[in-house]
């Protein structure tokens, strides 16, 4: 039964395909190595294929919804609506463009396009032009667009290590923490 559902995708393929130039497929597509088979029995060569990454876990805070505490996770979480306390992840955070975050955020990866009202410290901070924060950042690196919103003070360092540093949201718009290193 498999064989004879080969021959049959095998030969709509050639019809389908290669009736116009009369191409055979497999000089069409290399891929489907056809002839030479025993007993006419068709063979398709295993396709190569991209690996694609694991879908990572996605939390969603949706738009309209307001989450006051400690937020303390390892995957990501995306906010469209409204948190108010302490996100605390060696994953990521999304801050959409209807989201908005009062407090602080200590993660390895955060993406900006909200508002943010805390501190920041982070491994790796991307704000976008839609983002407005009021706080101070403390990162190893940091890609800010034109036409993002920010006050407070800014600090990049090289390795930043949370387990040193104090938490994000003790004390906003003070003189920066220094480096630990």
């Amino acid at each position: 039964m498999k064989n004879t559902f080969l021959k049959k995708i095998v030969s709509l393929l050639e019809k389908e395909v290669c009736q116009n130039d009369k191409i055979p497929l497999d000089k069409k597509y290399p891929i489907a190595k056809l002839g030479n088979f025993p007993s006419d029995k068709p063979t398709l060569s295993p396709i190569k294929t991209i690996p694609t990454p694991k879908p990572q876990k996605e939390t969603l805070l949706s738009e309209g919804v307001v989450v006051k505490g400690e937020l303390n996770f390892t995957s990501t979480l995306r906010i469209q609506g409204t948190f108010e306390g302490h996100l605390n992840t060696k994953g990521t955070v999304i801050v959409d463009t209807t989201g908005s975050v009062k407090g602080g955020i200590e993660v390895d990866e955060a993406y900006i396009s909200g508002t943010v009202v805390g501190n920041i410290s982070v491994k790796k901070l991307t704000v976008s032009s839609t983002a407005t924060i009021t706080g101070d950042i403390k990162a190893e690196t940091i890609s800010i667009d034109q036409g993002a919103n920010f006050s407070g003070y800014l600090e990049v360092c090289k390795p930043l290590s949370f387990e040193k540093s104090p938490k994000a949201f003790d004390k906003i718009l003070e003189p920066p923490v220094h480096c630990m290193g």
